[in-house]
């Protein structure tokens, strides 16, 4: 192992500080199945094979044909994995099956990114560490495999941590900062963990009112002992509040809307918290475009400082309107009229056609804020919808008014009352399975109490990388309604986000069951559980997994389960970003209430693409089935094309 010099060194940490370049190497052996239909695997297997052996690109013309890389492997890496030091490297690598992307040799970018990986690794407390060439091992017509060799040596770890407050050692900050500092005594000594550890204090000490606090750091760093001795002197400052409120770009808008989404009020503790809660809260009434929060007087001695509210209205009306195509609905369309200040104030008036293959939809939706307390809401929904399904068709006449609380930023309950006609006009059932519905009624009259809760807490809502989310909902009709048919329905749902390093491992659980309150009456079959799909269980067709009549059509069931896996991941391919995805999926639907059978379960595996947009990621899934149910209405490979993540 190289040592360092004899006598003991000192190292101004700023100087070690580096900016380090994460670009994510391609998986391009994903190319698997993209043209389905029904043949036999082994023919995908002989296409693969041909695209390996001519459908490699090369340089084509009077130009020597370049080396490129086929695959980098590191000796001696123990603490990071070749994976994360490949997404450092600008040198790319062709991977098993690299017909997607040209992976050029370059000596001068690899010996930059040898000193790429050099820096990382003394960014991580490694400062004995040697990066070099290894062997370059030609295995191909002009492919070669590069060998990375890494002696990491020792790494510097933290002996001691001195934190002083206002010149002092013992105070009532002592404790909560050093539980917030990333920095800890005996672990590593890592660049970004000295960097987050002002920014953490900082934001610490301004959301409890201290604004104006100030932070110095030092580390020694003691390469012969291999320790590193950390410093952090922090001065709080004054206490401060709000002061006086200026609101800057008002027209139309009364001001009566800004002071309702405020978290805070003139007087009260100074919370950068609360700041940064407001101008999400201003943002989400969509009255304006633009919201900046800014306070003043922050250089100067005064502890009430003032607060300049700027904003810029948004048009009250917004029409919106869309085109999309999916494996399930087929080609599907959206129209919206959105009218904001309706009536005055923040009401919105928003109207909404909406049409694919197997539903069309026209509604009305109102919805007043701030009623009839500041974090209360009314909406009521009303419209019509027609459902045309496999096993039936029906429309639906229905009003739906419910009342609305935020119980914090990420929790919200709701309770309303559901009132619908339906015409069931098509029942498409084998005859064989005619005890299963209440053929002798056409018509139901459905009056119902339904209630819920929300729990929302992820980075982005149409590509979660980070949190979790919880939804509920619970729906009860009775003769005491004026309802015709008596049940009580309930859904949960959760889901959770995992970053993993580069990938994302994305969870989700789905149970619901309806009880018949009334045996002398049958649930409609509009009102039960089905499965399968591409946001169901991938693998199944729309509808699909679960009861079944003679004929293939989808009967429903009382109770569902299903469960979700997915591995998400960078891809790049011919220089654009991609994610792909393996998945593992599961569930069932039960003709019985309250059923929950394991050993009935229907399990699928898969994989898919997606390439981000604007509006989500576009998709292509590839579900198989590992224990097909004994039928022949489909087959166990099936493929979805949609937008938005499957959950």
């Amino acid at each position: 192992m190289k040592k360092g010099p004899t006598n003991q060194s000192t190292y101004d940490v700023a100087a070690l500080l580096t900016t380090t370049e994460l670009e994510f190497l391609p998986n391009s052996y994903k190319r698997a199945a993209g043209y389905i239909s029904k043949i036999t695997p082994g023919f995908y297997v002989l296409c693969a094979c041909v695209l390996l052996i001519f459908c490699t690109p090369y340089p084509s013309g009077a130009d020597e044909p370049r080396l490129q890389v086929a695959l980098i492997s590191f000796i001696g890496n123990r603490s990071f994995s070749d994976s994360r030091l490949k997404g450092l490297m600008k040198t790319r690598e062709k991977g098993l099956l690299g017909i997607f992307e040209k992976a050029y040799y370059d000596e001068e970018i690899f010996e930059s990114d040898l000193k790429r990986i050099e820096d990382f690794y003394r960014s991580e407390g490694f400062y004995d560490v040697q990066v070099s060439k290894g062997e370059v091992k030609q295995i191909g017509p002009k492919l070669i495999r590069l060998t990375v060799k890494v002696h990491e040596g020792e790494p510097v770890r933290i002996s001691s941590i001195d934190l002083t407050v206002n010149g002092e050692k013992n105070t009532s900050w002592h404790d909560e900062l050093l539980k917030l500092i990333p920095l800890k005594k005996g672990q590593r000594f890592r660049i970004e963990d000295f960097d987050k550890t002002e920014k953490n204090i900082l934001k610490y000490l301004a959301d409890w009112g201290y604004p104006k606090a100030q932070v110095k750091r030092k580390a020694r760093i003691f390469k012969q002992s291999l320790q590193a001795r950390v410093s952090i002197s922090v001065e709080t400052g004054p206490p401060c509040t709000f002061g006086t409120l200026r609101i800057e770009g008002l027209n139309r808008v009364n001001p009566k809307e800004i002071w309702l989404n405020l978290q805070f009020k003139p007087g009260e503790r100074f919370s950068a918290r609360k700041i940064q809660n407001s101008q999400r809260k201003l943002y989400d009434t969509q009255l304006f475009t633009y919201v900046d929060i800014r306070v003043e007087g922050l250089d100067t001695e005064e502890t009430e400082l003032p607060v300049v509210i700027t904003v810029v209205e948004a048009r009250p009306y917004t029409v919106r309107a869309g085109v999309g195509y999916g494996t399930e609905e087929q080609l599907r369309g959206k129209l919206e009229l959105e009218a904001r200040r309706f009536l005055g104030d923040g009401r919105t008036l928003r109207g909404l056609l909406k049409g694919s293959f197997i539903e069309q939809l026209a509604e009305l939706q109102f919805y007043q804020p701030h009623f009839p307390g500041k974090d209360q809401s009314i909406e009521w929904n009303t419209g019509w919808d027609h459902e045309d399904q496999e096993s039936y068709t029906v429309n639906t006449f229905y009003s739906r008014p419910r009342f609305n609380v935020k119980i914090s930023n990420k929790w919200s309950w709701y309770a309303g009352h559901n009132l619908e006609f339906n015409d069931l006009t098509g029942v498409d059932i084998a005859p064989d399975t005619d005890d299963l519905l209440d053929r002798q009624k056409d018509n139901y009259f459905i009056s119902s109490i339904v209630s819920g809760f929300t729990g929302r807490y992820v980075d982005d809502i149409l590509d979660p990388n980070r949190g979790f989310q919880i939804f509920s909902s619970t729906e009860w009709a009775s003769s005491l309604t004026g309802s015709d048919v008596a049940f009580i329905k309930t859904t949960w749902e959760g889901r959770a986000y995992i970053p993993l390093s580069s990938f994302v491992l994305a969870l989700r659980a789905r149970w619901g069951t309806i009880v018949n309150l009334e045996n002398d009456q049958k649930i409609p079959i509009f009102k039960r559980f089905f499965a399968g799909g591409s946001n169901s269980v991938r693998g199944y067709p729309y509808q699909k997994l679960g009861p079944l009549d003679s004929e293939g059509n989808p009967l429903g069931g009382s109770s569902v389960l299903e469960a979700n896996v997915d591995l998400r991941f960078p891809l790049k391919i011919k220089g654009r970003s991609f994610q792909g995805v393996l998945f593992f999926d599961m569930g069932q639907v039960y003709p019985g209430q309250l059923s929950l059978d394991p050993t009935d379960l229907r399990y699928t595996i898969g994989a898919g693409l997606r390439y981000q947009t604007p509006i989500g990621p576009i998709r292509v899934d590839l579900g198989y089935q590992l224990n097909p149910p004994d039928q022949d209405f489909f087959g166990p490979l099936q493929i979805y094309f949609s937008i938005g993540q499957a959950f």
